[in-house]
Order: C-alpha cells, then sequence, then structure tokens
C-alpha cells in the first residue's frame, strides 16, 4: 500500500502551461463543436486535486491543470493515460475561498503532446460555474506545491471500521479527497484481520457502541498491540459506554454528526509530524471584514496560551479548564478549527481525570497550535491611506 498523497504528473510552469492551452484552441473547430465550446469556461487552474477510481480496483490521486468548465463538466490536463468510465472525485476551489467537492465519470482521454493527455470529466450532478470562474491562479514559473489551492492533504492510512455501510461509504467519501490510504472493515472481526495485515496510521470506529462487540473489538485491538490513535464516532450519548469506549482505548470520542472541517483537523493533529508544528492559517480570512478581527485574536490565543501553559505548570485545574473553554469556543469562528479541535482533547483529558503525564502532551499540543497561528494581511482602507 502507498502512503504518498496527491502527486504531479505534468511538470508544467506558467509559460509551458500558456503554450499547451494555446495549441489545444488553435484551428477552426467545426460548428458542433463550436456550440459545446460556448457553454464552457476557460478554467486555467493549476493543482486541481483528483481522484481516480480505477475498474480493478484501487484509487490514484493527482494534481491536474485546468482547461475548461461547464456545469456538466470539467477537462483538465494529466501527465498519463486514465481509462474513460473511471469515477472521479474533484475539489473546485471557489470563488469565496471555499471548496466545491464534485463526483463524475471520466468520459475520454485523449494525448496532447508527449504525455500529456486531456482528459473529459462528467459531472454527476450540475454545478455552477459562476461560484468557480474567477478563483484562476495562474501558474508560476516554479511548478506550485500541494496545498496552493488551499487544499491541504493529509498523508497517513486509515482503516474505517463501521458496521452501518450509509455512514462507512459516506465518510470515505467525505476524506479520500484529502490524500488519505482509506481501507473499510464491516465487522468486528474484519477489523482486527485488517489492523493484523496492514500497519495504519489511524483507526476510525463507527461500530455501534451499545452491543456488546464494540467496546471489546477496541479493547483487543489494543491487546494485540496496536498504539497508533484510535477515534471513535458515534451518536451515543450514554456516558457510561463513552467512559467504556475511552478505557477500552480509544484515543477520543467524536459525536455524531460531526463537522467534517474539526474531524479532517483532528486528523491533521494526529497524523501531523510532531516534530515542528506548522503555521495555521484561519479559513475565514477572505470573509468580508475579518482579517482585522482575526488579527486581534491571534494576539489574544497567544496571551492564552501562555496562561494555558501557567496554569498546567501549576497545577491549577480550575483555571486551565476556563482558559481552553475561552479558546475552545473562539477557534472555530475565527476560522481556526485546529485550535478547537485541541482545546477540546485537552478539555476530555481534564473530565477524565487523566493522570498529569497523559495531559501533558495534549496541553503542548493546544499552546503549539495558539502559536502557530498566523494572522492575515490586512488591507489598508481608503480612510487610512488618505490619512497616511
Amino acid at each position: 500500500m502507498s502512503f504518498s498523497s496527491f502527486t504531479r504528473r505534468l511538470r508544467f510552469n506558467k509559460q509551458e502551461y500558456q503554450e499547451v492551452l494555446l495549441r489545444m484552441s488553435a484551428g477552426a473547430p467545426s460548428a458542433a463543436a463550436e456550440d459545446r465550446r460556448n457553454e464552457r469556461h476557460d478554467y486555467h487552474v493549476p493543482d486541481i486535486p483528483l481522484a481516480i477510481d480505477h475498474p480493478e480496483g484501487g484509487t490514484s490521486r493527482f494534481l491536474v491543470f485546468g482547461r475548461n468548465i461547464s456545469r456538466n463538466g470539467l477537462s483538465v490536463l494529466h501527465g498519463g493515460y486514465v481509462h474513460p468510465g473511471s469515477e472521479c472525485h474533484v475539489m473546485l476551489a471557489q470563488v469565496d475561498g471555499d471548496k466545491l467537492a464534485v463526483t463524475g465519470v471520466v468520459r475520454h482521454c485523449r494525448l496532447v503532446a508527449g504525455s500529456c493527455h486531456e482528459i473529459g470529466v462528467q459531472f454527476h450532478q450540475e454545478v455552477d460555474p459562476a461560484l468557480l470562474l474567477g478563483s484562476e491562479n495562474a501558474a508560476s514559473d516554479k511548478p506550485t506545491e500541494v496545498g496552493d489551492n488551499g487544499f491541504q492533504p493529509i498523508a497517513g492510512a486509515i482503516l474505517i471500521a463501521d458496521d452501518f455501510p450509509p455512514d462507512r461509504l459516506l465518510l470515505q467519501h467525505q476524506l479520500e479527497i484529502f490524500g488519505l490510504d482509506i481501507m473499510s472493515a464491516a465487522t468486528p472481526g474484519a477489523t482486527l484481520d485488517a489492523i493484523k495485515r496492514t500497519n495504519y496510521d489511524l483507526v476510525i470506529f463507527g461500530l455501534n457502541l451499545a452491543s456488546q462487540h464494540a467496546v471489546k473489538t477496541i479493547g483487543e485491538i489494543r491487546a494485540n498491540g496496536y498504539n497508533a490513535p484510535v477515534l471513535v464516532l458515534t451518536p451515543e450519548t450514554d456516558a457510561q459506554l463513552l467512559n467504556a469506549a475511552r478505557e477500552a482505548g480509544a484515543t477520543d470520542v467524536i459525536a455524531k454528526p460531526y463537522y467534517l472541517d474539526l474531524l479532517v483537523a483532528q486528523l491533521q493533529a494526529h497524523l501531523s509530524s510532531p516534530q515542528r508544528q506548522a503555521p495555521v492559517y484561519s479559513t475565514a480570512a477572505g470573509q468580508s471584514g475579518m482579517p482585522t478581527l482575526i488579527s486581534k485574536f491571534v494576539e489574544v490565543a497567544r496571551r492564552v496560551a501562555d496562561q494555558i501553559e501557567r496554569t498546567f505548570a501549576e497545577n491549577e485545574a480550575a483555571e486551565l479548564r476556563e482558559y481552553c473553554c475561552q479558546i475552545k469556543g473562539a477557534g472555530c469562528g475565527y476560522g481556526f478549527q485546529n485550535i478547537t479541535v485541541a482545546a477540546i482533547s485537552v478539555l476530555g483529558s481534564l473530565d477524565r481525570r487523566e493522570p498529569r503525564e497523559q495531559l501533558e502532551p495534549r496541553v503542548e499540543a493546544l499552546v503549539a497550535c495558539c502559536r502557530a497561528l498566523e494572522a492575515p494581511v490586512v488591507a489598508e482602507s481608503d480612510d487610512e491611506a488618505e490619512a497616511a
């Protein structure tokens, strides 16, 4: 099993990208082609995440270059052949900064030049091009890195263990676009067998906690030597069952229905390298009026980090809890889901009265996350410019 995320088969710079697009648009199209073209819009976006489900099994994940888009489909450039009829998933950047996940099917794949192929994708549901046009970012002279379009892949292999097919399929669909290697299991026995065969980086456990097998399976996973994170997704609210799952070895328990942004942030927190905290950027920075508010929140969060560190060192559990509650409530509102997730982790540890050695890494992670927040660049207003 490959643990790599999305890969780029074409290494275009800006000039090469534009030259290929010009060559493809040259020539006199037929009347039928011209009618189709009138429905299409240029969509010259580099590094579009595209996941291909191969007919023979398995999924490949690529970063492709956009050509054009319509309500019903998308044309992209890719450095390889893809079988027509393959189901696919694509993440499109919207004008407002949000992401639009779309599913479709590959209708054609034709050779353009060298290894460059044009892939035509037909969407399963119509999209509104107005939501996407204007989001194009010209390709730089240097090939762009993963995440330049706001898409942040997650490296790792995970197992989704869930005995309810609709939930299992939905979660797999929601997460596969992030570049994770995902496998699934539908029964406790299949879950145990899968973990014995493969060294997964994380397990998402969705088996019914009220059943007699669920908590037992979590315990068996741990007894067999699996030490990576085990997340439990459950609609269960019974405190005894939730505590039983934690005592059996669950790392965290996440309530259903879940917010996908928070779940993704949780996965990033568990699967990211502990050696270095990467800068954390707000997902709300593109909203009108938010950059100034976010900048002020970043200053507050860094001061709160100092207080969290102090209260932990002084064993002031009540104060520590108060600061964590503050930062948890504000994090998502300012577009910092990672902060909310890290605070939830500390609060859960406090509520379970875990030993200090178990609480400490959670506190350290929250403090590091608070200090890694990056304030957006605040544009100077017209009034401020005139005053200057």
